[in-house]
């Protein structure tokens, strides 16, 4: 059987990510194609406590993220909301049998001020249940000085984590690079 990939993208797009709205999707428009060999499919979700968009793209060749140009970056950061209904949505998927393998990049602050229906430790519970399979794994993209520790205590591998600073090149950086450092991670070790 060959099981489908998607790589999926959860970005803060809370007020103090206001500034970057440009350099995000130009940066994410340019290194979905990296992923063309990897992943069958990928989604990305803007979020911040006022709204939420989703958009999906079957090919990556030349994906269309025109739809997320009207997210207005404002307001709050739901961040253990947004991730965990996000990972309950897999875990229901998983439920009927639906094997498909989920590569998750988390990009933003670091910070939740908005969270009203999850804590830190629902989001943690989440991606225990879908690790244990090896059908999930999660990177992290953060400004906090803390992000290896953020990380950790949402159950996602220190490894799995890059620090960007909280300017357009930083965050171009971030998710330029960033890609091509979890495209790494990803290859098989030679012993």
């Amino acid at each position: 059987m060959n099981t489908s990939k998607v790589f999926s993208v959860l970005c803060d797009c809370s007020g103090s990510m206001i500034g970057m709205k440009g350099t995000i999707l130009e940066s994410l428009s340019h290194s979905l194609p990296l992923l063309n060999t990897h992943y069958s499919s990928a989604e990305i979700v803007f979020y911040n406590s006022q709204e939420k968009k989703e958009v999906h793209f079957t090919t990556l060749d030349n994906p269309d993220i025109s739809p997320l140009r009207t997210f207005n970056f404002d307001s709050n950061s739901n961040l253990f909301d947004t991730i965990t209904d996000y990972l309950n949505s897999i875990i229901t998927q998983k439920a009927t049998g639906d094997d498909t393998h989920y590569s998750l990049l988390v990009v933003g602050d670091g910070s939740d001020n908005a969270s009203s229906h999850y804590h830190k430790v629902d989001v943690k519970n989440a991606i225990t249940e879908l690790k244990k399979n090896g059908l999930l794994e999660v990177y992290y993209m953060s400004t906090s000085a803390d992000f290896e520790r953020d990380a950790e205590s949402l159950g996602i591998n220190p490894d799995h984590t890059i620090h960007f600073t909280f300017t357009n090149e930083g965050i171009k950086h971030a998710i330029l690079n960033g890609t091509q450092f979890f495209l790494e991670l990803k290859k098989p070790k030679v012993h």
